[in-house]
């Protein structure tokens, strides 16, 4: 089942918030492919982690 985009982790969401070439990038996927970004940012739990997830957005 597919989650709502409100629903997004908070630590994922603020550093998208702040990158805003990754912010346009997540913004021109697919549906699907934004939610599976988005699982894989439910498995992240080092800072570092996530900012290469959120710099992958748009490399």
């Amino acid at each position: 089942m597919e989650q709502p985009l409100h629903e997004m982790p908070l630590g994922f969401s603020m550093n998208l918030a702040m990158d805003a070439s990754a912010l346009a990038a997540f913004g021109r996927l697919p549906r699907s492919e934004q939610n599976a970004v988005i699982e894989r940012s439910r498995r992240i739990t080092d800072k570092d982690e996530m900012k290469r997830l959120i710099r992958s957005l748009y490399r």
